[in-house]
Parts: C-alpha cells; sequence; structure tokens
C-alpha cells in the first residue's frame, strides 16, 4: 500500500471491476489502481473513479444489453432522490449512463435533492475540495509528458527574433505576451517609427521601389488606404497591359462557367 486512504482495498468489486493493488499515488488522497474486470482484461483507473461509480468496467467488454423496461421503471421511480452512483451501482452501469438515460427518459433530480449535500454542489461556507489544488490528478504517463513550469516550446523565439511573413514583410519579435501576431512587428514600421513619424489610423506604409527588403527611410512612403487602392488599379496599367488582364478575366470566366454547366449535367 502507498499510505494514501482512497478507501479503496484490495479486492474490492466495483461493478465488473477487482481492485488488484495500488501502483501509485496521482495526488492528494487519490491513487491509480491495478484492476482486473470480470472479462478478463486489465485496466488502471484513478480510486475517485472507482468509488464515484465513474468506471465500472474495462470499456472494453463490448456494449452493454439495452435498457429494460424494469430497469427504466426503477430509474423513473428513484432517479429523482437517489445519487447516480447508488443507481450505477445497483444497474452495474456507469454514472455517465445513469445520467444520460435520465435525460432520454426526461426525468431530473429534484429541487430537495439538488439542494441537498448529495446533489453533487457546494453548500453555502463549505469549503470546495478542490481549493488549494492545482489541475487534475493524472495518470503516471500524462504526468511525464505534461509541459512543467518554466517550460517553452520548441517554437518559441527570443524578442529580437526575425522572421519574414507570408507577404514577404521582414517582422521582428518586440514583446514576450505569448500571441505571435501581437509580439511580432514589421521592422519597415519600427524604421518609420524610430524616426519620430506615426502611421495614422487608415494609412498604409509603402516601399517606393516594391522592394520590400530595401528598409531605407527614403525608401518609405505613407499613403491613405484609399489612395493606395487606387494606385493598384489596374485602370492605372498600360493599355496593353490592361488589355491582357480583361482577356485573362473573361477566360476565367468562361472556364468557371464550362465548369459549372459540366457538374449541373453530371450531377442531373
Amino acid at each position: 500500500m502507498t499510505g494514501i486512504d482512497s478507501h479503496v482495498r484490495a479486492g474490492a468489486f466495483f461493478g465488473r471491476l477487482e481492485a488488484i493493488e495500488p501502483i501509485t499515488g496521482a495526488g492528494a488522497d487519490i491513487e491509480i489502481w491495478h484492476c482486473r474486470c470480470t472479462c478478463g482484461a486489465v485496466s488502471y483507473e484513478l480510486s475517485t473513479c472507482l468509488q464515484d461509480g465513474d468506471k465500472v468496467s474495462c470499456g472494453d467488454c463490448g456494449p452493454r444489453p439495452t435498457w429494460s423496461p424494469a430497469e427504466d421503471d426503477l430509474l423513473r421511480r428513484e432517479y429523482s432522490h437517489t445519487p447516480n452512483a447508488v443507481l450505477a451501482a445497483r444497474l452495474d452501469r456507469s454514472k455517465l449512463a445513469i445520467r444520460h438515460r435520465g435525460g432520454t427518459l426526461g426525468i431530473k433530480k429534484s429541487p430537495e435533492f439538488m439542494a441537498s449535500p448529495a446533489g453533487g454542489r457546494i453548500q453555502p461556507g463549505n469549503v470546495p475540495p478542490n481549493k488549494g489544488r492545482k489541475g487534475m490528478p493524472m495518470h503516471p504517463n500524462s504526468q511525464r509528458t505534461q509541459f512543467k513550469a518554466g517550460n517553452r516550446p520548441h517554437t518559441w523565439r527570443p524578442i529580437g527574433h526575425e522572421r519574414v511573413s507570408r507577404d514577404g514583410y521582414l517582422q521582428r519579435k518586440v514583446t514576450e505576451t505569448g500571441y505571435t501576431p501581437r509580439d511580432y512587428r514589421n521592422v519597415h514600421h519600427l524604421v518609420w517609427e524610430a524616426a519620430g513619424r506615426e502611421i495614422p489610423p487608415n494609412h498604409a506604409l509603402c516601399f517606393l521601389n516594391a522592394d520590400k527588403s530595401d528598409l531605407r527611410l527614403e525608401n518609405l512612403e505613407l499613403l491613405h488606404r484609399a489612395e493606395l487602392m487606387r494606385r493598384n488599379s489596374r485602370q492605372h496599367l498600360p493599355p496593353e497591359l490592361n488589355d491582357i488582364v480583361s482577356q485573362r478575366a473573361a477566360l476565367t470566366r468562361r472556364i468557371r462557367n464550362k465548369e459549372r454547366q459540366l457538374n449541373e449535367k453530371s450531377n442531373g
């Protein structure tokens, strides 16, 4: 034994699970127990799950038989005032199965039951059972792979790290908030602001020579987004290039219309 009093004893049955021996403590007064199901399978369960009736089998025994009329009648008579753990033990089912069947039958716990300690709600003046605990007890394998305090993911980069965005802009990490779009800023914006200039709302900072790697201050131009849109309009292109763009758009529309007609014909 581990010395932890979990009220689970070797040889005790919880539904179809027989408790064999405790493996290790999972924190506080919780143990992980080596169990054997009546079907012969082995499983490892938290002592709290066994006590509360959340686990009554290994889970690999196949589907449980459908609910019989006698079981439904018992639930209708006793569900409103009986803890699900008690019903689960009597019917050899999990607490979750009891709760789902109650919902299917349209029955609920009574207000008197929910107001009592058996209802599971924290009563006024009571101390929550998880006060002072951080996180939930985990299986040792889960604990081994959890992030520890101070750990950083492999994608973490220090302040000052630079990268190139999908749009081709050089960006630099300037803060450590954990939210990447906020932590990285465009370097040409930093160059502009370092010169004591601002970027007002609805304005964009553009490169005069269209080279996004040329970060010289004299290569930057501040434009209102409406003006930027007008500059990017194809109406300002040379006539021969504008004609090519128009023909390409018309061809694309014809291809899409043809594809739509073929799809409709094949589906019809």
